[in-house]
């Protein structure tokens, strides 16, 4: 009876990453209070479908978590120089989930100076060892199947791409956002995705800055800066490392102390096409996982918190050195690729290779919107305003300080 219970006021509470245990008790305490929460919810309801989800994250979750832990023990015994990796000049996209991230992630991501975290490596492959492990699979099934093994995989990555077109195409093999990486420590802000009515468990990684002690931004700064240097390590290490997470908003401040060199880039979209876009994704996420009782729930609540988050990353920027920030609009991106890359290299001062030059050149708007599960064109005709919860008058009342915001640094390059 004397033991501390784990509530929501300790979880963000440690000082060092949470070891596999400790994160496997973290993963099930989010089911099971998901479970009883959503037994009485007026937002969600326990169907069968979420009682089998729900049962395949408090196995799948957990094992992934101790697998990983492993590989991490692992690479500390056979390849130590990944903790003498430099970070250089990392490169981080920010803005408002909806804006355009992706696209620029994995465009990006096809320049072969850079280097992206794919969705399988985060997955299962973290650690340089399991990247190691699974070249070498790879090699023996070229070498003794003629590439069954990848064909199989291949043809299951294709379907989950298919799967997720609409919303958010997802690629086993693509850049995907490394946030996902803290789900192996049990402090992922994405697991909101899985665990809607943990939101209040969840609230201190969210707001970050505020409520997030500073032990624990240290120690989930110290377990993100290793996964890094691992991934950099992996890959040769003279990479540059480039990470999308609109999660990281308001983390902003926390990363420019971690990495001094770092350089930031801002998407911006109109509020109008891109709230109501996030809203209706993050309803389409939470009726793949969850049974929720209407087809988006929270939408007021979500669309009340965007402004904060499109100004939070402008502000955090005003004083960064001009060099080291740049803007790209949905726009430009969506419109002409290759304008928008070149205009960002020059900021940067980054080398536009004749390769990937070439490679830009030739894919249509089309294409690219395809290859990053981005279909801006139909998400602003399909989603009004109205389902954000607000009327039109609401909305623009709402909205007006950011879209000014947002219009002067867009046409003026006003940061403050």
């Amino acid at each position: 009876s004397g033991r501390p219970s784990l509530t929501k006021m300790a979880f963000f509470s440690f000082s060092v990453p949470p070891g596999p245990l400790r994160a496997h008790a973290r993963l099930l305490y989010l089911c099971g209070r998901s479970y009883v929460k959503e037994l009485t919810s007026p937002d969600f309801f326990l169907s069968l479908k979420r009682i089998c989800i729900l049962v395949v994250l408090a196995a799948v979750l957990p094992a992934l978590v101790w697998w990983n832990a492993l590989g991490f023990f692992l690479d500390d015994l056979f390849f130590p120089g990944y903790r003498s990796q430099k970070i250089e000049a990392p490169i981080f996209i920010q803005g408002c989930a909806r804006t355009g991230t992706t696209a620029l992630h994995r465009l990006l991501a096809k320049d072969p100076q850079l280097t992206t975290m794919a969705t399988w490596e985060m997955a299962v492959a973290p650690s340089v060892t399991w990247r190691r492990l699974f070249v070498f699979f790879h090699k023996v099934d070229q070498l003794l199947l003629r590439g069954k093994i990848a064909s199989l995989i291949d043809g299951f990555s294709n379907r989950v791409a298919a799967a997720t077109q609409r919303v958010h195409k997802v690629q086993l093999f693509g850049a995907e956002e490394d946030e996902w990486l803290m789900t192996h420590i049990g402090a992922a802000q994405l697991l909101a995705f899985l665990f809607p009515l943990c939101l209040d468990v969840l609230g201190p990684v969210i707001e970050w800055e505020e409520q997030l002690p500073p032990q624990t931004k240290a120690a989930i700064l110290s377990y993100y800066t290793k996964c890094i240097q691992r991934h950099l390590y992996a890959h040769g290490g003279s990479l540059t490392y480039v990470a999308k997470n609109p999660t990281f908003n308001r983390r902003i401040r926390w990363v420019q102390k971690a990495f001094p060199d770092a350089r930031f880039i801002v998407m911006i979209r109109t509020p109008s096409e891109a709230v109501p876009s996030l809203v209706s994704y993050i309803g389409s996420v939470w009726n793949c996982f969850c049974s929720p009782r209407e087809r988006c729930p929270f939408a007021r609540v979500l669309s009340d918190l965007q402004p904060s988050e499109i100004t939070y990353p402008i502000d955090a920027l005003s004083d960064w050195p001009a060099t080291q920030r740049a803007v790209v609009t949905n726009r430009l991106l969506r419109s002409s690729p290759l304008a928008a890359i070149q205009q960002l290299y020059r900021t940067f001062g980054l080398e536009l290779s004749v390769a990937f030059h070439k490679a830009i050149s030739n894919m249509s708007v089309r294409e690219e919107q395809k290859d990053a599960g981005h279909q801006s064109h139909l998400v602003v005709h399909e989603h009004s305003i109205a389902v954000t919860g607000m009327t039109e008058d609401e909305f623009n009342s709402h909205f007006a300080g950011a879209l000014e915001r947002l219009r002067r640094l867009e046409e003026a390059g006003e940061w403050s």
